[in-house]
């Protein structure tokens, strides 16, 4: 694989998105969806997917758990053209996994696991991971796992002595 142009770093997560939820008549304590739908998200996906879709060689920089959900997320990443060899994966992270419901009115809410804070998890940058980038993203600026100034600025040194321009989300 060529090396990535742009390096996406930030948060990855499984998006359980459900549409028209209503209780359903019949049934006590049952609800029934007009639909229910899995998908990738968070910022650094959705920034490099787009990339990606652009034309542009993109990698992905995150941490997910060796769970089905950053089973699923390195596989469509990859299906979609990304450079996932920079993701980690570990044994005590969960991935995190957003349930989002959206009802009949149009309006919505949000059900976030704990997961979406990423302890255990501290993105690093290495010269190797920065060979041949020219632009450094950090999606999600101020969410996890990039909510640690310290951490953002070792990131954003890292980069700029590599000679990458460095944008935040």
């Amino acid at each position: 694989m060529e090396k990535p142009e742009v390096l996406c770093k930030g948060q990855a997560v499984i998006d359980c998105i459900t549409r028209r939820q209503e209780p359903d008549r019949h049934k006590e304590n049952v609800y029934r969806a007009e639909k229910i739908e899995l998908h990738v998200g968070g910022d650094a996906v959705n920034e490099s997917i787009a990339l990606v879709r652009m034309g542009h060689r993109a990698a992905i920089q995150c941490g997910v758990g060796a769970d089905l959900g950053g089973g699923i997320l390195r596989a469509e990443l990859e299906r979609r053209g990304v450079d996932t060899s920079r993701v980690t994966v570990k044994e005590e992270l969960a991935t995190p996994i957003a349930q989002l419901v959206v009802h009949r009115d149009g309006g919505r809410h949000s059900i976030n696991i704990r997961a979406t804070m990423l302890e255990g998890y501290l993105p690093h940058i290495s010269r190797a991971d920065l060979e041949g980038v020219k632009i450094v993203s950090l999606a999600s600026l101020f969410r996890a796992p990039l909510d640690q100034a310290d951490t953002v600025r070792r990131l954003v040194l890292a980069a700029k002595e590599a000679g990458a321009v460095v944008s935040a989300d």
